[in-house]
Order: C-alpha cells, then structure tokens, then sequence
C-alpha cells in the first residue's frame, strides 16, 4: 500500500501543487516532507502520487481549470491518510461606471 511505502521511507506529508486555465492544467508539482520537515525524494513512488493526484484532480467537483482556472494543493497525512484539499478558484472581476451628460459638454470645442 502507497501510505506504508511513503512510511518505510521517512515519509509523514505530501503536498501535490496543481494548477491550470484555458481548458487544460494537472498536476504541477510534489513535495514530501519528513518529520523534521525537510524536503525529501519519494523515488520510485512519485509516479504513484502522481496518478493519485490526477485521480483526486478528477474526482474533485470544485476543481475546474476551464476559462480562468484553479490552482491550489493536495496535502496529505501519511500517518493518518487524510487529506486536505485547497482550491483557488480564479475569476475576472471588473466594475461599470456610468455618466450621464449632453452631448454638447463634447462638442463646445467644436462650436466655438
């Protein structure tokens, strides 16, 4: 089982860093940490969280990286085997402003 490998290794978090937009985006990046929280390599079983990572990506209803897209973090407790996931959610957001006036406050340049 993938939380007994990670164990074996020294292993007690994974962060997986995801991120996209436009129709397209994945799994950008992963991270294991021992209990000291330094950075360490998971070797043979990255290729393992990564396909775990997609499946989550995929299964998730809020992540969604059509038109300004999501980005966000898978972490896990290997200890435990729960996750937590953060999805940020992009959007553009824009604000109209209206002024009403004649015509003529334009054209006094014109008529003079």
């Amino acid at each position: 089982m993938l939380l007994e490998r990670l164990k074996e290794k020294g292993i007690v978090s994974v962060i997986i860093a995801f991120d996209g937009s436009g129709d397209s985006g994945g799994i950008e990046g992963i991270h294991c940490y021992n209990e000291n929280d330094e950075e360490v390599r998971a070797g043979e079983l990255e290729e393992a969280l990564f396909k775990l990572g997609e499946a989550i990506v995929e299964d998730h209803p809020g992540i969604d990286f059509n038109n300004e897209g999501c980005f966000g973090e898978i972490r896990i407790d290997v200890e435990s085997g729960e996750i937590e996931i953060e999805v940020n959610t992009r959007y553009i957001e824009y604000h109209t402003d209206y002024k009403n006036t004649g015509l003529q406050d334009y054209l006094k340049e014109e008529t003079a």
